[in-house]
């Protein structure tokens, strides 16, 4: 979802990065955002996102340490109609 939300923003003119960390459930500083593309209008932007999940799992969960999920949403840039 926070991919896709930076996707949207990045759509319409609006930063990436800001949306996606706005995504509520997320500790914004476990996620990173990078962001390819766009600039015209018709243009296609990429919004990719890397989340740090702590794992959570009784008497296992600090045995494996972090997940990190990765997420990829290409949208095309809206311009004047």
């Amino acid at each position: 979802h926070a991919a896709r939300e930076g996707a949207r923003a990045a759509s319409v003119g609006e930063p990436a990065a800001a949306s996606a960390r706005a995504t509520p459930g997320l500790e914004p500083g476990r996620l990173a955002v990078h962001q390819g593309g766009g600039g015209t209008a018709g243009a296609l932007v990429t919004v990719s996102v890397a989340y740090r999940a702590a794992t959570e799992v009784p008497l296992v969960g600090g045995l494996l340490g972090d997940v990190t999920v990765r997420a990829d949403i290409t949208m095309r840039v809206e311009g004047p109609t």
